[in-house]
């Protein structure tokens, strides 16, 4: 039953991002900072999330990362151990 469902919707509200009449994607693509890009620019800042994916700078070599969950709606990156 599942897959005909999706058949159905596929073909009654057309393929994922589609793009609508008014030349604009149904989803943002507003530049923004990657979380791993945070902390090479903002140094200082031990420990940093935007509440999906947690990093913590390490002594030696590249920060270490967590990896976000599959349901996640990140928000702003924030530093959360100065």
């Amino acid at each position: 039953m599942l897959p005909c469902l999706s058949l159905l919707c596929f073909m009654v509200f057309g393929p994922p991002g589609l793009v609508l009449g008014d030349g604009f994607s149904a989803i943002s693509a507003a530049p923004r900072t990657s979380v791993q890009a945070f902390g090479q620019q903002n140094p200082q800042c031990k420990a940093w999330s935007d509440s999906c994916v947690t990093c913590t700078a390490t002594a030696a070599g590249p920060a270490t990362c967590s990896t976000a969950g599959i349901a996640c709606t990140p928000t702003p990156i924030a530093c959360q151990r100065p």
